[in-house]
């Protein structure tokens, strides 16, 4: 029907060629004439659609009383002349009369009907019909367990999800297709399952799977087999592809190109080897070679309308564009790749190709308990099933109560933890701030006693390389002195530089000193300081409760919010949020409770 449909449509074309050629000629005849050829053009397309429709109407009405056994192979008979259109009558008019108590020949012409309906409908790309086909002529050899012609009708499913894309499905598919073709041992079935598969295998990057199926077709013919080279090439270049090499890539694919005029379906081939080498010039960066070879795959796949590698020609043209840049071209081939798409792929028709196929299946779960006889042991299967499902609810029911139980003691014992290790936070913090007060107190009074110019800052003043005990003494009285008494290491430049200038001295002693006299270095003895005032603001709601933890890092000297959060962490066993979280229940607990 749709190459009736083209070639009216080509037909109608020349017409209007020929019409104006023929109007450049007569520009100056009668209106008449124009109104005529006017017309005609009008006239002409309903002319050949009511010729196309008598066309179908006289092959059913000579037919449609033959007898299936006849039918069927005049039916064949027109596929193999590619007469489409009248096989379509003929097994259409064979399928039309199954019926559920058909014998087994009448099933079988049925099954190879619904089956070769489905070929053509594909050849029509009308993808839908097709697989609604195949699934008929599947229940069919399965209500009647044809297990012989059960493997074609699953790749020629798979050749529908091929064509949707879907490999993975398309694979499963020729899987099973092949290990009935070997149950039933059937060459032929394994034969074109096998080239299935390899290509499949391809394109899911399977290449280890193509590897093995590539050996069993190699079994399966002897020497000098141009099928079994043809796919060693592509197999091989894309493994090589794959790798990036590609010169080696494009050397089995040039190599494929002579062996698929030897093979069944050669220009189908022809277009898959020059596609791939197109894609290894394209990877090596040489765009007109990738162009060229493209070009003449395209030129295959028009002349043979295949519609399906003609959308995909067109996508590897606007890649192509789109990587040179060249913003007209590459949209001229996205529009013409998303014209055929949109015509022959349409996602909503997939959908539904995934509904029928679901429910093809359930239809088959619903048969096979229909036909189970003993009604007795369905109860006793529910019953043991309805006790399965109550002994896995009370086993699950305890389980999870055993989880809660230990989840419950976990945490119990996690928050007695935690308020521990917050309490010893809280214990040091006192503690520092004691000590703090006794150093300020202990300096107050060595300044009253000590001389004008026996002062802290004047002792650490020293010009030599060695520093002595006295000197580091001093030294650590005034680094002391600094971190009581102000807060210079909340800030965020605060640094070992900063430090020598504070307490007059050099920063080589200063990290000495920090060193042997608290063992860290200066990093780790200034982060602690900031640590300890951060958990003072921390736990201090009333004043700093609205703050953010990042405001309360800048505030102590962290430029990263994520340094501190580690540092923190580090240092008192607890995140910044957690231990803001426990001074704030802290807070709202009672007195009496925290004792």
């Amino acid at each position: 029907m749709k190459k009736t449909a083209c070639n009216i449509f080509l037909y109608d074309k020349n017409y209007i060629f020929v019409s104006k050629i023929r109007l450049n000629h007569m520009i100056v005849s009668s209106n008449k004439l124009r109104i005529l050829l006017l017309c005609l053009f009008i006239v002409l397309p309903y002319w050949f659609y009511s010729i196309n429709e008598t066309k179908y109407g006289l092959i059913y009405n000579y037919y449609k009383d033959f007898d299936v056994d006849s039918l069927a192979e005049v039916g064949d008979s027109y596929y193999k002349k590619n007469s489409l259109d009248s096989a379509l009558v003929c097994f259409s008019i064979v399928s039309g009369k199954y019926n559920d108590e058909a014998s087994v020949e009448m099933s079988k012409l049925c099954a190879h009907s619904f089956n070769r309906c489905g070929v053509i409908y594909l050849k029509y790309n009308s993808y839908e019909k097709a697989l609604s086909m195949f699934l008929r002529a599947l229940e069919i050899c399965e209500q009647k367990n044809y297990q012989t012609y059960i493997p074609k009708i699953y790749n020629n499913i798979a050749h529908v999800y091929y064509l949707y894309k879907d490999y993975a499905t398309a694979e499963s598919y020729c899987e099973k297709a092949y290990e009935l073709g070997v149950k039933n041992q059937d060459e032929e079935i394994q034969n074109i399952v096998l080239k299935n598969l390899i290509g499949l295998n391809c394109y899911l990057k399977g290449y280890e799977k193509a590897q093995q199926h590539l050996k069993l077709l190699n079994k399966q013919h002897s020497n000098n087999n141009p099928t079994f080279d043809y796919y060693l090439c592509i197999s091989n270049g894309a493994i090589s592809l794959k790798q990036n090499k590609y010169s080696e890539a494009l050397d089995y694919f040039l190599r494929s190109v002579q062996y698929a005029d030897s093979c069944e379906n050669p220009n189908q081939l022809k277009y898959s080897s020059l596609s791939n080498i197109s894609k290894a010039y394209s990877y090596m960066n040489k765009m007109d070679s990738a162009i060229y070879y493209l070009e003449q795959g395209e030129n295959i796949v028009s002349s043979h309308l295949y519609m399906d590698l003609l959308a995909d020609c067109y996508n590897d043209f606007s890649e192509i564009y789109r990587q040179l840049n060249d913003k007209p071209k590459y949209l001229s081939y996205k529009e013409k790749y998303l014209n055929i798409a949109d015509s022959i792929f349409n996602i909503q028709g997939f959908g539904h190709i995934k509904d029928m196929q679901f429910l093809h299946e359930m239809d088959k779960v619903e048969k096979q308990i229909y036909h189970l006889n003993d009604v007795q042991m369905m109860k006793d299967h529910q019953i043991k099933l309805q006790q399965q499902i109550l002994f896995t609810v009370v086993g699950a029911f305890i389980v999870i109560l055993l989880l809660l139980l230990m989840l419950y003691r976990q945490n119990k014992r996690l928050k007695e933890s935690n308020d521990e290790l917050f309490n010893k936070n809280l214990e040091i913090l006192k503690s520092d701030d004691i000590q703090k007060k006794i150093r300020q107190q202990v300096q107050i009074e060595h300044e009253k006693q000590a001389e004008p110019d026996d002062s802290v800052e004047n002792k650490v003043k020293y010009q030599g390389s060695f520093i002595g005990e006295e000197e580091k003494r001093n030294l650590q009285e005034a680094i002391q002195n600094v971190m009581d008494n102000t807060l210079e290491y909340c800030s965020v430049e605060f640094n070992l530089d900063r430090m020598a200038t504070l307490v007059n001295s050099r920063t080589k002693y200063v990290s000495q000193v920090i060193n042997e006299c608290y063992g860290k270095n200066f990093n780790a003895f200034i982060n602690e300081y900031r640590i300890k005032e951060a958990c003072r603001k921390l736990i201090d709601i009333e004043n700093y409760g609205g703050y953010t933890i990042a405001a309360i890092a800048e505030s102590v000297g962290f430029k990263s919010n994520a340094n501190f959060n580690l540092i923190f962490k580090k240092v008192t066993g607890f995140t910044p949020s957690v231990y803001q979280n426990m001074a704030k229940k802290r807070q709202n607990t009672p007195p009496d409770s925290l004792d």
